[in-house]
């Protein structure tokens, strides 16, 4: 096999230069050549230390993007992650993890808390083993997890880093920046062939409520996971942890300012709305109106009513 496998240098200078056709170079061409290859680099100790180190700090950057919204791209690599991201491994999942003690191999079990230092508490189906804390890196769920695209998550992040470096006049639309975008407008002819005036800005408050409602989408899927997870611990009777009250108290914070953003930013889009659109077309505002309004009367009366009952 050793004789028919593939030079290995040959390989390498493929993958280095794809367009490099011919091997009759000179003494000086290949000096180059190896000169931008650089030195290989010696197996030592330095060398697998530094592969370690880059695997953990790949493996903490997941853990943030499983588990935050929100990270500076500036500061950290994307380009050696892989193309999907996992869902996190949520409270009740069965899963396979690999054990060193109190034995040794891989054995199934069903996750029955989650620490803040990455590490899962399992409850092993071997009664021998009973509950072990085991590191993320070791545990396999049996079943498929839903993944999100890198890209996706990324651009989540991009937009989390506009939204919270902005400040209160680009939030409330009443920089002066806006307010001369404002005045600038563009002729778009409508259906009946007459000119309307188009505001630039009512483009950028639009794109911000699709922004702000992929991310309110994301904490909804995050507190829905937390709610199955404090139904399964309630039903096996374990208290919840400070860490976990911290971080669903910290969820509804965020959702409550990402609604109250959302307001702004709709009630803006339909006061420029209501300047561009002609009179025939205003009762569609009116009604609108008047459905966020009676939902809205329904939802507290909903809430009202399931507080009495649980009470």
């Amino acid at each position: 096999c050793l004789l028919v496998a593939g030079n290995e240098f040959e390989i390498y200078l493929k993958q280095c230069f794809p367009n490099l056709t011919t091997s009759q170079l000179t003494r000086r061409q290949w000096n180059i050549i190896r000169r931008i290859l650089g030195k290989p680099r010696r197996l030592s100790n330095a060398f697998l230390q530094g592969e370690i180190d880059s695997l953990h700090s790949q493996r903490q950057l997941i853990r943030l993007l499983q588990y935050q919204d929100c990270l500076d791209k500036i500061e950290h690599d994307f380009r050696d992650l892989p193309k999907y991201i996992a869902q996190p491994l949520t409270v009740g999942t069965k899963v396979i993890a690999r054990l060193r003690q109190p034995l040794n191999g891989l054995y199934s079990g069903q996750i029955a808390e989650i620490n803040g230092d990455s590490i899962y508490r399992i409850l092993f189906d071997d009664p021998e083993i009973g509950f072990q804390s085991v590191v993320d890196f070791e545990v396999s769920s049996q079943k498929p997890l839903q993944t999100i695209l890198l890209s996706d998550k990324l651009k989540n992040t991009k937009f989390e880093i506009d939204l919270h470096h902005s400040n209160d006049e680009n939030i409330s639309g009443s920089s002066t920046e806006e307010q001369s975008d404002s005045d600038e407008c563009t002729d778009n002819e409508g259906s009946d062939g007459e000119n309307i005036q188009f505001p630039s800005h009512l483009l950028y408050r639009i794109v911000r409520v699709s922004c702000l409602l992929c991310a309110k989408r994301d904490l909804i899927v995050r507190l829905r996971n937390m709610h199955d997870r404090a139904e399964y611990e309630k039903s096996k009777c374990i208290k919840s942890g400070i860490v976990f009250c911290e971080e669903y108290a910290q969820l509804i914070q965020t959702l409550a300012v990402i609604n109250e953003r959302l307001g702004i930013f709709i009630e803006d889009i339909n006061i420029i709305c209501r300047t561009i659109v002609s009179e025939d077309q205003m009762p569609v505002f009116n009604d609108a109106r008047a459905i966020c309004e009676r939902s809205e009367q329904q939802a507290k009366e909903l809430i009202q009513k399931t507080n009495v009952n649980i009470c």
